[in-house]
């Protein structure tokens, strides 16, 4: 029976014309290469099957290949109740697989992390809160941070984030006339994200005398919102309505269609945040669309660099696009 020999590093330095070296930093990460070297290195190793040792690397690096990934909640969200965080989570999974690291989940939960049970070699924190404590305690542990969503305490770590208030903007822009009435229904939790929207919104020119208005809730779900509807309905009612997030929107959608409103005759309706389920009710939900993707991958090369030793870029905003659909179609003019 004939051995199959796997290749080595030295067959892929052979084939790609540099030393065992150069091949090493290209698929690690390290080393000062152009990029357009690391690519065609990977690519050869990739067309002969080649893989690195990873318990081997692993001895060398000091490093263990494992990743830590902390989701911070906010109004009884869970991962599998926000699209976002589970595009976020499988991309940044497949991202670091890539990268020969493993994705590890955890809980956010101070006392839970103080200290680790196992070594990670860095983490990424997703949505923190202001003067958040996971973030906090993973610092005393000198863990390599990075986050996405900024940390409005103004945190030492690098951030990615998607550019929300020129996303809510540019939809204002779009789907609002001049002297509107805009109502906008947040939850309360100090993210980011949400102060962003609400900068989006106070910068939009065209309001109405007296707006916009706000609406904070506690839940998502019908027993908070139909009140909110009922209220801002009553008198004087807004020209379109903002939902902070795609389950705020839905509520909305919901309470507003029971309540016997048409959508986008009598009001329109708009989400800050996309999802699936925006395109599948009936009229479908004009949205900002934030790039979960492209944050995952940031976000990973990012903190592999830190754990490198490489300086990332301390900030990142990522250009948003806008879903135009039934119930807040384009204003003309």
């Amino acid at each position: 029976m004939t051995r199959v020999t796997r290749p080595g590093i030295k067959d892929v330095a052979a084939a790609a014309g540099v030393s065992p070296t150069t091949v090493s930093d290209a698929l690690s990460g390290k080393g000062r290469l152009p990029e357009e070297t690391r690519i065609r290195i990977r690519e050869i190793a990739d067309r002969l099957g080649y893989r690195p040792n990873s318990l081997a690397r692993s001895l060398r690096s000091r490093r263990v290949g494992l990743l830590g990934f902390v989701l911070v909640p906010a109004a009884a969200a869970s991962v599998s109740t926000v699209p976002y965080w589970v595009q976020l989570m499988t991309k940044a999974a497949e991202f670091a697989l890539d990268r020969d690291y493993a994705l590890v989940m955890l809980p956010p939960d101070p006392e839970a992390l103080s200290p680790l049970r196992f070594p990670v070699d860095g983490v990424i924190v997703v949505d923190p809160l202001r003067d958040d404590q996971v973030l906090a305690t993973l610092r005393r542990q000198r863990i390599p941070l990075l986050t996405v969503g900024r940390d409005l305490a103004g945190g030492p770590e690098p951030w990615i984030d998607d550019d929300q208030a020129n996303g809510t903007l540019e939809l204002l822009q779009t789907v609002a006339a001049p002297k509107d009435k805009v109502a906008l229904v947040v939850i309360p939790a100090q993210k980011s994200y949400l102060q962003d929207m609400m900068s989006g919104v106070s910068s939009w020119d065209g309001h109405a005398p007296g707006h916009p208005i706000i609406h904070t809730v506690a839940s998502v779900e019908g027993e908070e919102i139909d009140p909110v509807v009922e209220r801002l309905m009553r008198h004087d009612p807004p020209d379109l309505i903002l939902g902070a997030n795609e389950r705020i929107t839905l509520s909305l959608h919901r309470a507003l269609k029971t309540a016997g409103y048409r959508l986008p005759e009598d009001i329109r309706l708009a989400s800050l945040v996309e999802s699936p389920e925006l395109e599948r009710v009936n009229p479908p939900v004009t949205a900002v669309v934030q790039h979960p993707a492209a944050s995952a991958e940031m976000a990973v090369a990012a903190l592999i660099d830190l754990i490198a030793g490489r300086t990332p870029q301390s900030s990142t905003l990522i250009p948003m696009n806008l879903a135009i659909r039934a119930s807040a179609p384009e204003v003309a003019g």
